[in-house]
């Protein structure tokens, strides 16, 4: 009989959408339209982040076994800009130093790639609107920004504070569209900010209403770093779609 454990799955459902997310996998998750549809699909996103893992170096099991631990239904706009996400049990657990740099680890990975995309376009490619129902490239480059800034909002007032002060530190005279530099000045902000609420002991569970459409949505720390990780690595693929409508 082998030991091998499957992975633990969190499943989430809104008005269209159903995203399945592996737990012990930061960043490993799949959308699609059923629950059907949905794990169908997870195998092959598994094995693909597997893959990768294994290309930067770290060590993983190659299994795709999985079993559902967690379901959540009627979250409010699931998969659109401004919609609420769950909190699920895992998000409950505090996090530890080498949880917080395995965190920042993958976050640094995703910007890698997202760079790797977008830095050889030029910038009417980027302003260039190919799927008429898409943003533009560097309509979705502010959008991830602007999510970064968010989520270290959820963290409370004096972390919020942290990021601005740290980012206007770094350049006061940033200007609105240049996008790339931006992009870059957000997340050292959003990194210090992150590490800033590790030292000071934020944790917990916890709301907050400024800016939110959903006030009373719930969050803990664990639960804004895991969505630094799968935001941008959900925008990383809608760009490469772009990308290959430009071609």
């Amino acid at each position: 009989m082998s030991d091998v454990k499957p992975w633990s799955v969190n499943l989430e459902h809104g008005e269209r959408w159903w995203y399945a997310h592996v737990a012990e996998l930061p960043g490993c998750f799949t959308r699609g339209e059923t629950h059907e549809e949905v794990l169908n699909s997870l195998p092959k996103e598994i094995d693909r982040h597997l893959s990768f893992l294994r290309e930067k170096g770290c060590p993983s099991t190659e299994t795709t076994m999985f079993l559902v631990a967690q379901e959540i239904h009627d979250i409010a706009e699931l998969g659109e800009a401004g919609g609420a996400v769950a909190l699920f049990d895992t998000d409950e657990r505090p996090v530890c130093k080498k949880d917080l740099e395995i965190f920042l680890e993958l976050i640094q990975w995703n910007r890698e790639e997202l760079l790797r995309v977008v830095c050889p376009l030029p910038k009417e490619a980027r302003d260039a609107r190919p799927i008429h129902d898409k943003w533009t490239i560097n309509e979705t480059l502010n959008h991830v920004a602007n999510a970064e800034e968010w989520y270290i909002s959820r963290l409370g007032e004096a972390i919020q504070e942290e990021c601005e002060g740290y980012i206007e530190r770094l350049d006061s005279s940033l200007q609105e569209d240049d996008v790339l530099k931006r992009l870059a000045v957000t997340r050292q902000g959003a990194v210090h900010a992150l590490r800033a609420a590790f030292s000071r002991g934020v944790r917990g569970t916890f709301t907050r209403a400024k800016y939110a459409h959903y006030p009373e949505e719930r969050w803990t720390f664990r639960k804004v770093l895991r969505r630094f990780v799968e935001h941008e690595r959900e925008h990383i693929n809608t760009i490469k779609r772009v990308v290959e409508a430009l071609a």
